[in-house]
């Protein structure tokens, strides 16, 4: 992935066969490839990460929820100690 900031060039070079699903996905989706041997091969990666991330959204999803409830609770407990 290549960052521009100001007239520095930065290169973050990732192994992702060993990333979270997350990361995996936010690298495809906003990443810039800079070399690939072959085409297939990254085709069926993307494909593959695509379908992990894609099966876990339902619990990104409820996980979220608990943690926004969660925050609620102790938004509404500290208002309480005012």
């Amino acid at each position: 992935m290549i960052a521009h900031d100001s007239h520095i060039v930065w290169l973050v070079c990732l192994i992702l066969n060993s990333a979270n699903p997350v990361l995996r996905h936010q690298v495809i989706k906003y990443g810039k490839l800079v070399f690939e041997e072959s085409e297939d091969v990254r085709v069926e990666f993307e494909v593959k990460v695509l379908r992990e991330y894609m099966d876990m959204e339902y619990f990104r999803r409820v996980q979220m929820d608990m943690v926004r409830e969660w925050a609620e609770s102790i938004a509404v407990v500290g208002d309480d100690n005012d």
